[in-house]
């Protein structure tokens, strides 16, 4: 039986800390004195939060920092209360269902108050030019981040993501993956780790870079070039590299991820046999959780098609055929309705769990990482993208795609699409083929070898791939301007949540008369 390595060590040893460290806080915890949250308003304000985050189809690791960031911005309309913020922002968070009822003390609700107004503060004192998206990037969204953070210990996710940097600064050679190491190369290779293995989006990652390099928010000079770097760091082509490498290989950390909260853990790494039977679990589990994963995340992906079609059917469909052709050509209209979320379940259909052969494979990769006296360097394959196949295959490849998009097309338009019928058909098709795409990559994150290829997925391979490519570059636009996210923000969120907030205050206020009779 072998010792833990270097790597392995340190990290048993920053889990033990982290572990002592929320013992401590859940000890301190129990005494202290919690916010309680009537009820008033909560069924509406959950019905609300799913209908929003079915607009947004975000990963469900970052709702509630997407809740708190959608909160500071509401409250940028009245920045005097930034500094009394806590308490308003934890009955809120209460009542859509993100925090359960006196869970949280009225201490934390202070440090959540600090913090909104340094930051606050911060935003004052960044430079004029620094404004709109730039601005909530470097201040909203960050202390979205540290609130979250605040709520939820991230220790033993950190001491993960901490223990793949340190094995893959060992086992990359930069110069053999760039022709020359990055200038920030070090960051660049944590924010990976994170964004892979953990899912961390860049406002958490941000906060973490921040928080490590130990930047202060109350020099405004040196935070500002801090985030410009980081800006520049996550357009980096670089860093894009980097970040698809490290995905590839990182299959093995991501099934330790779902382990990591067993506070037996740094124990049983102490002890191989012990700890690769466990692991062998932890795999078992994986795919079990990730395949249950992966069925939520469709019906959420026909939600979020239902949705936005319906707005955009009404908004743009309805009113083009009426202004052409005098009524609502309903074929059209209930085929673009209907066919993207039964696309999206039968791209569900096409979606295997990986078998007995990757849990082996998977088994012996931890081992090697965490007890072998050696780290090997990655074999670094030149021909790792699609361009090194050849011209042929993107030419024969190129008329595949033109072949089907031009048939669907000619058939569509047989049957009576017109030109923007089409163009919304192609749209959604392409939204659908990426959002299962995502959902096939969840599955892809832990297999450490190339997925079993069969000729049903190899066709759906070669056919949904372009819609793909189309769907990224739609869901990126749709991110930025999200016009449904951005409606129900100011058309239901803002004086929902408001007159919500009031009715609270007045419940508070008729409380306080009860007790005084």
């Amino acid at each position: 039986m072998k010792s833990l390595n270097s790597i392995g060590q340190k990290f048993a040893d920053e889990l033990t800390h982290v572990n002592s460290a929320i013992e401590h806080q859940l000890r301190a915890a129990e005494d202290a004195d919690k916010i309680h949250v009537t009820g008033v308003g909560a069924t509406i304000t959950k019905a609300y939060e799913q209908l929003r985050n079915a607009s947004e189809n975000s990963d469900e690791i970052l709702l509630l920092q997407r809740a708190i960031r959608r909160f500071y911005k509401r409250l940028l309309l009245t920045p005097e209360k930034f500094s009394t913020s806590g308490t308003e922002l934890i009955s809120e968070l209460t009542m859509a269902g993100y925090l359960e009822n006196d869970s949280i003390a009225k201490t934390t609700a202070d440090k959540i108050s600090q913090f909104a107004g340094q930051f606050l503060e911060l935003r004052k004192a960044l430079p004029k030019t620094i404004n709109g998206d730039k601005l909530n990037r470097y201040t909203i969204d960050t202390l979205s981040v540290k609130i979250e953070s605040l709520l939820h210990n991230h220790g033993r996710e950190l001491a993960l993501s901490n223990l793949a940097y340190n094995y893959f600064i060992k086992a990359i050679d930069p110069e053999k993956l760039f022709d020359h190491k990055p200038i920030s190369y070090e960051a660049m290779l944590l924010a990976a780790t994170q964004k892979t293995i953990l899912r961390y989006d860049d406002a958490t990652v941000r906060h973490n870079l921040i928080a490590r390099y130990g930047i202060s928010i109350a020099d405004a000079p040196a935070y500002q070039l801090f985030n410009q770097q980081l800006d520049h760091m996550f357009a980096n082509h670089d860093s894009d590299v980097l970040l698809h490498f490290v995905d590839r290989r990182s299959a093995v950390f991501r099934v330790l991820n779902r382990q990591i909260d067993d506070n037996g853990l740094p124990k049983s790494l102490t002890k191989q046999d012990s700890f690769l039977n466990i692991f062998t679990t932890a795999t078992s589990k994986s795919y079990h959780a990730i395949s249950r994963s992966v069925n939520k995340g469709v019906w959420r992906s026909i939600l979020f098609l239902i949705i936005t079609k319906f707005i955009i059917g009404f908004a743009i469909e309805a009113p083009y055929d009426v202004l052409t052709v005098g009524a609502i050509v309903w074929g059209p209209l209930i085929i673009n309705l209907l066919f993207p979320p039964v696309y999206m379940f039968i791209l569900r259909l096409t979606l295997i769990m990986p078998g007995q052969t990757n849990s082996r494979e998977l088994s012996r990769e931890v081992d090697r990482i965490l007890y072998s006296d050696a780290i090997d360097t990655i074999y670094i394959n030149p021909k790792n993208t699609s361009a090194g196949f050849g011209k042929v295959y993107q030419i024969v490849y190129g008329l595949v795609v033109l072949a089907v998009a031009c048939g669907v097309g000619y058939y569509l338009w047989t049957i009576g699409f017109m030109w923007v019928q089409l163009l919304i058909f192609f749209v959604f098709v392409s939204a659908a083929s990426f959002l299962g795409f995502r959902l096939s990559r969840w599955i892809r994150e832990i297999e450490t070898i190339d997925g079993h290829q069969s000729l049903i997925t190899t066709v759906r391979d070669l056919l949904y791939m372009p819609f793909v490519a189309i769907g990224r570059w739609v869901n990126e636009k749709y991110a930025r301007i999200n016009i449904v996210s951005r409606a129900l923000d100011v058309i239901v969120e803002l004086p929902l949540k408001t007159l919500l907030g009031w009715i609270r205050q007045w419940n508070n206020f008729l409380s306080a008369k009860k007790d005084e009779l």
